[in-house]
């Protein structure tokens, strides 16, 4: 109540609008709410959302990692995935329905880079050829990369009609390095990157450019 009362926030205000221009650099909404400012707010776009790395394991067992530039919170304590229904990632997750999504960071730029322009059909390690270090997840079957320092474990809850992939969170692992002394994350301290599709370049969470 004291954030109304003493710090005069709002009781109802329109999210869309505010983030747009600013005014409110951070919220949580639902999918609706990406689908508007998609659409709504073009001269943002490749400026906010940050840059996925979706992980999941081949048919012969091999780590698989892509990129993907669309994506983010569903509902609450859901993922959504917007893949080529092409890419490996995606064949993965429809056979094995288990898949991780790290993010792509300031210091792992280069291999996200990598794993996001070289295909799995192509070159079947590239996760190995980018330089990282895979080991299977504890509660699911889905890779965890020793270089992502945050990554959410989830399981398939259904493609939508638009082919988005839906996926129920089950855990979320983050290495103390991103973590403040009472144990939230730091987004400072993870510094993730969104690309920028204009200028074809990665940026981190104040739009500085990285890579």
């Amino acid at each position: 109540t004291e954030f109304f009362t003493l710090y005069n926030c709002p009781v109802t205000y329109n999210l869309a609008n505010r983030f747009r221009s600013g005014e409110m650099p951070l919220g949580v909404a639902s999918y609706a709410t990406y689908n508007t400012l998609m659409v709504s707010a073009p001269e943002i776009r490749g400026l906010w959302d940050f840059t996925l790395f979706p992980g999941t394991y081949d048919a012969d067992g091999t780590p698989n990692a892509m990129t993907a530039a669309w994506g983010g919170i569903y509902d609450t304590n859901q993922v959504m995935l917007c893949l080529a229904q092409d890419h490996l990632t995606t064949e993965n997750i429809r056979a094995v329905k288990d898949f991780t999504v790290s993010f792509a960071t300031e210091k792992t730029v280069t291999a996200a880079d990598f794993v996001g322009t070289e295909s799995g059909r192509d070159l079947p390690d590239k996760v190995t050829a980018a330089g990282l270090h895979a080991e299977m997840s504890e509660h699911i079957y889905a890779p965890l990369f020793a270089e992502m320092p945050m990554t959410l474990e989830c399981r398939l809850n259904h493609f939508t009609e638009d082919g988005i992939v839906v996926g129920d969170i089950l855990h979320t692992v983050a290495d103390e390095s991103v973590l403040t002394g009472n144990g939230d994350l730091d987004l400072e301290k993870l510094a993730p990157v969104s690309f920028d599709p204009v200028n074809n370049v990665y940026r981190t969470a104040c739009g500085r450019v990285v890579g």
